[in-house]
C-alpha cells in the first residue's frame, strides 16, 4: 500500500470526527524530509482558521505517534482548498452556488 493511502486511512476518521472532510493527502519528498499536505473541507462551508489550527494539532499528534512515517522527518501543512480548485463533486458545486465559476468543456 502507498503512504498516501495509509495516511488517508489514518486521518479520515479524525477529520470526520472534527466535522469536516479529508479532501486530499499529498506527500512530497524534500531532500531528507517529506512535506505532508492535508486538505480539509466542510460539507456546507469551509473551515475557519481556528478550526483548521485545531485539526492541524490533532493530525500532528497522530502523525507523531504513527509508525507509517518511520524515522524520516516531515513538515505538516493543513489547509483548505483554494479558490482555483476544480469542482468535481456535487458538494463542491453546492458550496459554490451564487459564486462566479469558469466552466471549461473538455
Amino acid at each position: 500500500m502507498s503512504l498516501v493511502f495509509d495516511l488517508t486511512e489514518l486521518l479520515s476518521p479524525v477529520v470526520e470526527k472534527s466535522g469536516f472532510i479529508l479532501e486530499e493527502v499529498k506527500v512530497t519528498p524534500l531532500g531528507r524530509r517529506r512535506q505532508i499536505s492535508i486538505i480539509v473541507d466542510g460539507e456546507d462551508r469551509t473551515p475557519n482558521l481556528d478550526e483548521v489550527a485545531g485539526i492541524s494539532r490533532v493530525i500532528s499528534d497522530l502523525l507523531d505517534k504513527s509508525e507509517n512515517l518511520g524515522d524520516q522527518p516531515f513538515t505538516l501543512e493543513v489547509t483548505t482548498p483554494g479558490v482555483d480548485r476544480p469542482l468535481h463533486l456535487p458538494r463542491h458545486w453546492k458550496k459554490n452556488v451564487g459564486r462566479l465559476a469558469e466552466i471549461e468543456l473538455l
